[in-house]
């Protein structure tokens, strides 16, 4: 029979889990599939462990195998990985604590494993889902939120949202037997960051495996209305630019591991700078907010690169090393 775990990071979480959870509990199962879901517990501070034990307790399914565990190292990469470590069965759906999962959700991923079996990772149609409408601006920064307001096409990519994923234990396996390490933290608390959804895709694909949209994997990402203003967003990006530059170094090794780290840096450094000059002149004379996004971030990655340097040549080399430390 195949099997499919459920892992669900909870930090404080005790207004947004119960419908999580609920529409796990709602989910159709195929038939041949046993399911577990893992709710890991990552050094919560309110009820949120408390809400979870009795939503559990009183929901009466019994073809879904419950686990709540703690994870005290906090940030989402270490949840998530306890989420893994207990889990029994070979495939992984990282379900965050804000995503309603489509009833169709699980049917839809078998179906899809079924047809390649060098796909690795899945992804889907993040739907935004807000209490209520934070203005126009928010139209041009649905991905800022890891949001779509309308499906990509179907087919092979080479990223996918971290919401929703789902990972083969395979996948896992290889990256690990190669003794590659994950570089990034991804959240922590109440610090909003991410990468850790890019950085598994490139990893994935450097081992081999394929990476898989589809629109028929759909869930709502529920978002809060703290989170929904020009300010936040923009405080919030603040916060990526370190992983940025480790994005950027993996996939240049990955496509190249002898390019010389002077002439990627150069390269960066000019990309950063004509996007800059693009985004800057629209935000000021279309005022479109996504260009100002756009243009700070480039802004951000500037100066990081000007005082930086030696900084960005150890990044280059420990990614390098990393990949390619068993001679691959």
């Amino acid at each position: 029979m195949a099997g499919i775990s459920i892992i669900v990071c909870c930090y404080n979480s005790e207004n947004r889990i119960h419908q999580t959870l609920q529409s796990i509990f709602e989910l159709d199962i195929p038939k041949q599939v046993l399911v577990q879901l893992i709710i890991v517990n990552n050094n919560s501070t309110d009820n949120t462990l408390r809400i979870c034990r009795r939503i559990c307790s009183n929901q009466t399914r019994r073809d879904i195998e419950t686990t709540i565990v703690t994870e005290e190292v906090p940030g989402l990469r270490s949840a998530r990985m306890r989420g893994i470590n207990e889990s029994i069965h070979d495939v992984y759906l990282f379900c965050d604590d804000d995503n309603h999962l489509d009833r169709q959700y699980l049917t839809n991923t078998f179906d899809i494993l079924k047809r390649d079996s060098q796909i690795g990772i899945i992804g889907g149609w993040c739907r935004p889902k807000f209490k209520s409408y934070p203005g126009k601006w928010i139209e041009e920064c649905y991905v800022s939120f890891a949001t779509e307001p309308k499906p990509k096409s179907n087919g092979y990519k080479e990223w996918v949202f971290g919401a929703g994923m789902i990972v083969k234990k395979e996948v896992i396996d290889t990256i690990e037997s190669r003794n590659i390490k994950l570089s990034i933290t991804d959240r922590v608390g109440e610090k909003y960051s991410s990468g850790g959804d890019a950085e598994m895709c490139i990893l994935a694909r450097f081992v081999g495996y394929k990476i898989y949209y589809s629109d028929q994997l759909m869930l709502d990402h529920a978002i809060d209305n703290n989170r929904l203003s020009r300010i936040k967003t923009l405080k919030i990006n603040t916060r990526n630019v370190d992983w940025w530059i480790d994005l950027y170094c993996m996939e240049q090794c990955m496509e190249d591991k002898y390019r010389m780290t002077k002439k990627i840096y150069l390269e960066y450094f000019k990309k950063n700078i004509r996007i800059f000059i693009v985004h800057f002149s629209r935000s000021i004379l279309k005022r479109k907010f996504y260009s100002t996004l756009t243009a700070y971030k480039s802004f951000q990655i500037l100066i990081w690169l000007i005082f930086n340097f030696n900084e960005f040549k150890r990044k280059h080399s420990f990614h390098k090393l990393n990949l390619y430390k068993n001679g691959e």
